[in-house]
């Protein structure tokens, strides 16, 4: 008998599930700003929901901010 798996779908994202090295996070404002997110400097357990909810554009200090997560070939970003 092989080991089914546990159903984590209804689990949050967290920053963990997306290491730097492989994935490039953005944040989009709808003012046209896009930025990078060092996400390196931020704790795993951080949940995507959360980082969303703590953004703030840095061109015109919006907080409608969106996030985009992206696979980074090889580490490129």
């Amino acid at each position: 008998m092989g080991h089914c798996p546990q159903d984590n779908s209804s689990m949050p994202n967290t920053l963990a599930d997306f290491p730097p090295d492989r994935f490039a996070i953005h944040a989009n404002c709808t003012c046209g700003h896009d930025a990078l997110i060092d996400s390196a400097r931020l704790a795993e357990t951080l949940t995507i929901d959360s980082l969303r909810a703590r953004l703030r554009c840095g061109a015109c200090g919006g907080r409608d901010v969106s996030i985009r997560i992206g696979w980074t070939a090889a580490g490129v970003r």
